[in-house]
C-alpha cells in the first residue's frame, strides 16, 4: 500500500458508491488518493491502513445514513480509522450525505468527529461538492504532469539564455557585433553552397 495525500473512509452500507465516485473524481484532478477498499478489511485490522492514514494530509469520511451507528463496537473498522485520524491530527473532512444525522452517543475516541468542519452533499449536486471540497477543505494539492514540468523547465532555460545574451551584449557590444557578422557570413556561404548543389543536381 503506497502512501497517499487523501484517505477516503466510508461505511460500505450506503457509502461505497459515493466513496468510489469521489475517488474517481479526485484522481481525475490528479490528486494522490487512497480509496479504502472493503476487500482489504478482513480479519485483524490491517496495520497498512494505519500507515496510510498517518501518511495522508486529508482524511475524508463519507457519512451516509447510519454510518456511525456501529461505532459503539470496539472492533468496528470505521471507528478505528476515524480514531487513528484523530490521534494523528489529520485534516478530517466529513462529507454528510442526505439523511445522515450524528448519533446521540459516540465513543470518546471518535466523538471529536461531530465537531469537525464538514460539508453536506447529495447525489444530484455531487460535482459541486467535489469542487467545494477541493477549493475550501483539502490541504493536499494535485500533482503536476511531467509534461507541464518539462515545458516550464524549457521556458526557464530559454529565459535564462535570453538574460545571459542580453547581459553579454551590454558588457561586450563590439564582440556581439563581430559574432553576429560571422554568423551572417557563414549562413550566406552555406546557403550559396546549397543553391549551387541544387542547380547542379537539376542539370
Amino acid at each position: 500500500m503506497s502512501s497517499c495525500d487523501i484517505f477516503i473512509s466510508y461505511r460500505r452500507a450506503g457509502g461505497d458508491m459515493t466513496a468510489m465516485y469521489l475517488y474517481q473524481a479526485l484522481k481525475s484532478l490528479r490528486y494522490n488518493v487512497f480509496y479504502d477498499l472493503e476487500v482489504l478489511r478482513s480479519g485483524k485490522f490491517n496495520e497498512a491502513l494505519y500507515k496510510s492514514i498517518r501518511a495522508c494530509k486529508d482524511f475524508v469520511i463519507i457519512l451516509s445514513p447510519g454510518a456511525l451507528d456501529r461505532c459503539v463496537e470496539e472492533g468496528d473498522w470505521v471507528r478505528m480509522e476515524i480514531a487513528e485520524a484523530i490521534r494523528s491530527h489529520k485534516n478530517i473532512i466529513p462529507i454528510m450525505m442526505n439523511g445522515f444525522t450524528f448519533p446521540e452517543y459516540l465513543p470518546e475516541d471518535i466523538d471529536e468527529i461531530r465537531y469537525q468542519n464538514g460539508l453536506s452533499s447529495t447525489t444530484e449536486y455531487f460535482r459541486a461538492t467535489v469542487e467545494k471540497l477541493c477549493a475550501r477543505y483539502l490541504q493536499s494539492k494535485p500533482k503536476q504532469s511531467k509534461k507541464k514540468i518539462i515545458l516550464l523547465l524549457i521556458l526557464f532555460l530559454f529565459l535564462a539564455g535570453c538574460a545571459a545574451v542580453a547581459y553579454y551584449t551590454l558588457q561586450n557590444p563590439e564582440h556581439v557585433r563581430d559574432i553576429l557578422a560571422r554568423i551572417y557570413h557563414v549562413s550566406r556561404d552555406k546557403m550559396a553552397d546549397v543553391y549551387h548543389t541544387i542547380q547542379e543536381n537539376s542539370n
